[in-house]
């Protein structure tokens, strides 16, 4: 790695560039950070990242011709490629700032005028609410319309527009012969095509109109999209005084709304998190953790596990209402508790044991010269600002993307309405796991109603609490400030940093995938009792938000194998318990669903179907996919190149475990997508999606760029 004076000068040189760029029209910009969705990165950038990649190819035949031995001459490379992604970094900083910026300018513009919410899949979304107000609150719906929803693009529209029109149902129910009422839509000469039976209600135009059965009484504009009840919060606490306002429920005003909806909001993280911090504990006994690292894992496993308990109870057929949930959360609590004080009792002869080894040095050490000091500030701020812009633009809009509405926040909401788990038939694309709508619906149910805002906090947490946790894990393999080098690398993926402010499944699945592998390296050194059962669920909860879950839960299970078995220093029957606590509760957990979705007759099949005609022409754009995805794509800035050039130089190096490990999942990742990709007839689906894809992984490409790079013993505290 660069040393201090030559990161330094760099960065010194470079902080230039943020000022100029300030002054840089915004389409320059876009090579590093498009105003668009990710994938239209890959036009606007390929050309300069193409420059850049001949240009450290250049560089690397230039040093490697030279001396192929030499260190030095791959010192003088791996510099040249860690300016790049400075340089990079902060045009991309700047881009991201300009494209909040914009975002938030034009908020109120697409909110308040119905006309131009393009930004909000413009027609769908306004025919909907227009709709809804002449609809009673709850009423069953089916639509005519001349389109073939089994099409792509036609089916689109009408996910979209069905999930602006809940809680009017139009999907999760039998289409009977007399629905309550009939919607037309994108239907020629409409008003003709009404059933008999039926009165036109609203008509939008002449393809597209509402009308109910005659015998159903309507309340005009009975549906509100931000009608509350005021949660649990609101009912226990109705203290504000009346207002007139049609959408802020009896005895609040729309402060006191808003006050109430922000304790429901952290009532309803805290909960779940302070179980996931109870469960722990119980698990890993009185061992000491870093109370951040900590915190980190126990937002994640609460979460995960309270998810998982609200699935048993949709399979079970229990209502999701307030009491039955809060009845259920404390007795989970309660027993979680008592099974806590037992085991303490039983161990408290023991000491406090520390899980996790902690390096004993400081990020800012009385040692350390001005150039690291400026150093570690500067990343402290990079980081720092960058999640800062993921928070503030988490907030600026509703759920908007297509995936989140089709597959995971639909299903939230349809639950919310229901108030239980609707029968996996009704759901849209069926067979994807439910964790993340889950967790979606816990959210809403305690704000009160579905507010299309709050839900997305969840999101921006994960990603905080998986850096802190990111961070953990390298500072423990080399030392703090490696470790915060880690986590600057790690923000330098756009696409991930767009991730975090959208209600996508991708960035929570990387979170318990990744976080299981760190764990089960952290045990391969410590040896700590409870770290396998620990990492077996949260690998077992991994399978719940996406169907790669599965998938992923099989590497993990090889690799845990090959972990344990590899240990010279464990007898034959501790290596076979210590598989089994890896393994166990995760397999429950992972077939528990999978059971549930074969006897309610959703397969595999409408995801994976075999098809091994043309494995050598998909094989060939997979290829080309993923090497333009990794080369020429904005959203990685150049860190698989940091890494294939750190492998390389790094070649005659002997390497540690933990290397070996991440070269291990990574090649089965990319094995099983591959192998699934050129032997399915969905291998579209794989290809377009690859951006998302290596999002689950692409912590460990990072983790190998520091692992591979870092000079040597956990006390050296230098960057070298």
């Amino acid at each position: 790695m660069p040393n201090n004076k030559f990161i330094v000068f760099a960065v010194l040189l470079l902080l230039i560039i943020i000022l100029i760029s300030l002054f840089v029209p915004s389409h320059i910009l876009d090579i590093f950070y498009s105003n668009e969705h990710p994938n239209g990165f890959y036009a606007k950038s390929q050309y300069f990242y193409l420059a850049v990649y001949l240009l450290i190819l250049f560089s690397s035949f230039f040093y490697l011709f030279r001396s192929i031995s030499s260190a030095a001459k791959g010192s003088i490379l791996l510099r040249t490629v860690f300016v790049a992604f400075i340089v990079i970094s902060i045009f991309q900083i700047v881009g991201r700032t300009r494209h909040i910026e914009k975002v938030i300018s034009r908020k109120n513009h697409y909110l308040k005028n119905i006309d131009a919410g393009e930004y909000l899949f413009g027609f769908t979304y306004s025919l909907a609410v227009n709709f809804k107000k002449h609809l009673p609150e709850r009423c069953n719906a089916t639509v005519i319309s001349d389109l073939d929803f089994n099409e792509s693009m036609p089916m689109t529209l009408r996910s979209i527009f069905s999930y602006y029109m809940l809680p009017v149902n139009i999907r999760s129910h039998d289409q009977k012969d007399n629905p309550d009422c009939v919607i037309l839509f994108m239907k020629r000469n409409a008003k003709e095509n009404v059933p008999e039976g039926y009165i036109i209600s609203y008509q939008h135009d002449e393809k597209n109109l509402v009308a109910i059965r005659k015998d159903l009484s309507i309340r005009q504009n009975a549906i509100s999209e931000n009608k509350s009840s005021g949660g649990i919060w609101g009912s226990i606490l109705p203290m504000f005084r009346k207002t007139d306002n049609i959408n802020t429920p009896k005895g609040l005003n729309r402060e006191g709304l808003f006050l109430i909806d922000l304790v429901n909001l952290i009532t309803s993280l805290l909960m779940p998190w302070f179980l996931g911090y109870q469960l722990l504990f119980l698990i890993l006994g009185r061992s000491k953790l870093n109370l951040f690292m900590a915190l980190s894992l126990s937002y994640g496993l609460g979460l995960g596990v309270w998810s998982y308990i609200m699935l048993l109870l949709g399979m079970g057929n229990i209502k999701y209402t307030l009491v039955n949930l809060y009845t259920v959360y404390f007795a989970v609590l309660g027993i979680i508790l008592i099974v806590k004080y037992f085991f303490q009792r039983r161990r408290g002869s023991m000491g406090r044991e520390q899980l996790i080894y902690k390096v004993d040095d400081n990020l800012i050490s009385k040692g350390d010269n001005l150039n690291t000091k400026i150093i570690v500030y500067l990343a402290l701020t990079y980081i720092a600002y960058n999640f800062i812009l993921i928070f503030v633009k988490t907030f600026v809009f509703p759920v908007y993307t297509w995936d989140s509405l089709a597959t995971c926040v639909y299903n939230a909401k349809l639950f919310f309405y229901e108030q239980k788990m609707v029968p996996l038939k009704y759901l849209p694309h069926s067979a994807y796991p439910l964790g993340v709508p889950l967790m979606i619906t816990w959210i809403n149910l305690n704000v009160g109603y579905f507010n299309e805002y709050m839900f997305n906090i969840i999101f921006p947490i994960f990603f905080l609490s998986f850096a802190i946790i990111f961070y953990n894990f390298l500072s423990y393999f080399t030392n703090k400030k490696w470790g915060l080098l880690g986590v600057v690398l790690l923000l330098g993926s756009n696409i991930l940093f767009y991730h975090a402010t959208i209600s996508y499944r991708d960035l929570v699945l990387m979170w318990f995938s990744c976080s299981a592998l760190f764990l089960m390296l952290w045990w391969r050194e410590e040896k700590k009792e409870g770290v396998p059962i620990f990492s077996s669920i949260v690998m077992g909860l991994a399978a719940t938000i996406k169907l790669e879950g599965t998938a992923y839960y099989c590497i993990y299970c090889l690799l845990c194998v090959l972990v344990v078995l590899l240990e010279k220093d464990l007898n034959i029957n501790k290596k076979l318990r210590n598989i089994v606590q890896f393994i166990a509760l995760g397999f429950i957990m992972c077939i528990i669903f999978n059971l549930h979705k074969f006897f309610n007759n959703v397969t595999f099949s409408q995801h994976i179907d075999l098809n091994f005609s043309g494995i050598v022409s998909v094989a060939i754009i997979f290829g080309a996919t993923f090497l333009n995805n990794i080369f020429f794509s904005a959203n990685w800035n150049i860190l698989w190149c940091f890494l294939i050039m750190s492998f390389v130089i790094r070649i005659k190096e002997k390497k540690s475990k933990e290397i070996y490990a991440f070269y291990f999942v990574i090649a089965l990742w990319l094995g099983i997508h591959f192998i699934l990709a050129t032997t399915s007839n969905s291998w579209n689906d794989f290809i377009s999606g690859m951006p998302r894809l290596l999002i689950h992984y692409f912590p460990i490409v990072t983790a190998l760029i520091v692992l591979l790079n870092y000079p040597g013993k956990k006390d050296d505290t230098s960057f070298k």
